[in-house]
Parts: structure tokens; sequence; C-alpha cells
């Protein structure tokens, strides 16, 4: 019983990992800097209840199906292997500029696998899922709300929509036309007629309410109506209507924001290592959020770079485009490797092995667009 009680402890933290080391890393930080009202003024609590408006309404929107229907749809139009490949991909690519890159993940890669499987084409999976992974990456890059660190570093900067969207439409397209040009790596090999992959349809009522939901949120973020209102309306209707939804937030990111904001909030008041970060960053910002992010992951790192700079250009477009790289630059590309693993584990060498030459090498052109970009911009 004990050994099994500790196996789980040990999954749990393997899991949980990043939230155990912002956690951790606050505590070590309380021992420099003694706990005080201050470090309620550390938390952006308006970061933290957008979120949770975010992912509760996406929560919603699994329940009704509404993404695995869009995926089928793309399935049964598709005529071949790479028509399907790309078909998948850019919905990948669209669907994690709103509803997050996780969100589509965790909800497009076991249809992939699932389809594949049915129409006898799973040599192609491990390229697929690479490029959806990367997809989710990219096209999450494009909206405040399309990952935590865009929201967390919108926020914090005080960031318009326009001035955001001029920034990272152009890497956003760039990287659509990339991945584009990498599914012809997949031959057009016809696929066999595809029958409904679903017996049952979706609640067309709750769809319409979740996108007025989420329609709230969006206007959080976007300052149109105060944050507090959006917590309050999406928590009522929630409550009404499906109070289950509340039980799927990702809890562990909120918390490990908090941790971070606390870890920050205590680093930036010890002097030496306010000043030692500081310097590190006005040698290039955008390198040190890129390689910062291969490291610790794109979303802590932008919580713990932008307490020591206001060149929100570079570590917005660093972080972003640090996604790219290792495994652990996104936890998103976490989620893709777990997924694919489980189902086929003797192949996770494999899948690691494509993965990263496809992240370095979508790392270095796009890193290279985001630089022009940037010296474009400062010109």
């Amino acid at each position: 019983m004990e050994a099994a009680s500790m196996r789980k402890v040990l999954n749990w933290l393997k899991n949980e990992l990043v939230m155990v080391a912002a956690c951790v890393m606050a505590i070590i930080s309380a021992f420099f800097v003694p706990p005080s009202r201050a470090y309620l003024e550390y938390i952006d609590e308006d970061v933290l209840l957008c979120l949770f408006c975010l992912m509760v309404v996406v929560a919603g929107f699994k329940k009704v199906k509404a993404f695995e229907l869009a995926a089928e749809w793309v399935a049964q139009k598709s005529r071949h292997i790479r028509q399907l490949a790309l078909g998948i991909i850019l919905l990948t690519y669209v669907l994690a500029m709103f509803m997050t890159n996780d969100v589509a993940l965790i909800t497009l890669v076991p249809f992939t696998l699932i389809v594949l499987e049915k129409v006898n084409e799973s040599r192609y999976a491990i390229l697929i899922i690479v490029l959806q992974t990367i997809a989710a990456n990219i096209g999450s890059s494009l909206t405040p709300m399309g990952n935590p660190q865009n929201l967390y570093l919108f926020s914090r900067y005080g960031l318009g929509l326009s001035q955001f969207l001029l920034l990272m439409t152009p890497i956003v397209a760039l990287g659509g036309i990339l991945l584009v040009l990498s599914t012809l790596l997949i031959e057009k090999k016809p696929l066999p007629a595809m029958e409904n992959m679903t017996s049952y349809a979706m609640d067309r009522k709750r769809f319409f309410v979740y996108c007025l939901l989420f329609a709230i949120s969006v206007l959080a973020v976007f300052k149109v109506i105060p944050y507090l209102w959006a917590g309050i309306i999406v928590t009522f209707f929630v409550l009404i209507m499906d109070r289950r939804l509340f039980g799927q937030v990702d809890y562990s990111l909120l918390v490990t924001f908090i941790g971070f904001f606390i870890f920050v909030g205590n680093i930036s008041k010890i002097e030496y290592v306010r000043d030692f970060l500081s310097q590190l960053l006005n040698r290039s910002e955008f390198a040190i959020s890129v390689l910062t992010s291969q490291i610790i992951s794109n979303v802590p790192a932008a919580v713990l770079l932008s307490g020591f700079t206001d060149n929100y250009r570079e570590l917005l477009l660093g972080v972003n485009v640090g996604g790219m790289g290792t495994l652990i630059a996104s936890l998103a590309s976490v989620i893709s490797y777990k997924l694919y693993t489980k189902a086929h584990p003797k192949l996770s060498g494999r899948f690691f092995k494509v993965f990263t030459v496809f992240n370095v090498i979508f790392l270095i052109l796009l890193g290279a667009a985001a630089l022009l970009l940037l010296n474009l911009l400062k010109a």
C-alpha cells in the first residue's frame, strides 16, 4: 500500500513539475524577503481571473464536442493523406489562436491518432503530430488569449490589441507558410471514404451560451468590461448549466502563476539579483528569453523576465518563438509527446528525434525572422 501511494505521489510530482518548482522557488525566496502584505501586490489577480474564465469556457466547448466535430468535418472533406494532414494541422493552428495551444493539442492529437489508424496511415502519425504541435505553438502566439504567457504579458505591459497583432502577425504568418510547405513531405495518396465517426449531435443551445461566455471573457482581456464582472457572469452561468466544468480547470497552472509571481516579486527586491538579471537582459532580451524558454519553458520564462525589462517586443517575440526547440520549451509540446507515446510507447525515441529536428528548424527560421522584424522596428 505504501509503495502504491509513493508511486502516486511521484507520478503527481512528475506531472506537476513546473508547479512544484514554482512553489519551491517562492518558498526559498521567502527566506530572503520575509512574507508580508506586499506579497498580495505581487499577484496579478486580473490575469488569474481571466485565465480561469477562459479555461472554464473552453471546458464547456470540449464538453459539447465542438472541436471534435470540426476535426471530423475536415477528415471527411479530405481526398488524400496530404490534404488530411494539412487540414488537421491548419485546424490546430487556428484553434490554438482562440482556445489555447494546450486545448488544441489535447483535443486534436487523439483525433489524429484515431483517424490515421482508421485509414491505415499511422506511419505518418509522428510527422503530422509534430507539425500539429508546432502549429499549436505558432498559432497560439497570435492572440493574447492564445497561450498563458501572452495573456500575462498583454496585461503586464498594458498593450493594445493593434500593438499585439502588428508585432506577432508577421511571425505567425511565416510560421503558417512553413507549416504548409512542410506537408509537401507527405504523399498525395487517396483516402478511402470515411463514415461519420460520431453518434452524437452537438448541443447547439449550450454551444451558443459558451460562445457568449467566451466573448465576455475576451472582452475582459481587452479591458472592455471589468475582469470581476466577467468572472461573476461566467461562474453564474456555468453553475446553472454544468458545474462539473469547474473540475476540469487546470488549477495547477493558476498555482504555478502565483508561485512565480511571488518568486519574481521577491527576487526583484534583492538588489544584486535584480542588477544581475537586468544587465543580462540588456545584452539581448530576445536571445535571453529564447534560451530561458528552452530550459524552464516559455510561461515561467515570461513571468520571470518581465520583472526586469520594459522591452515587451523582444520578450514577447522571444518567449513565443522560444516555444519551439526543446521538448520542454512549451508545456503544450509535452502534451503531444505524452499522448503519442501512450499510444505507441515503443516509438517514443523516434518521436523525440523527429520533434527535435523540426522544432530546431522552425526555431532557427522564425528566430531569424523575429530578429529581422525587431531591427526593422528599431530603424
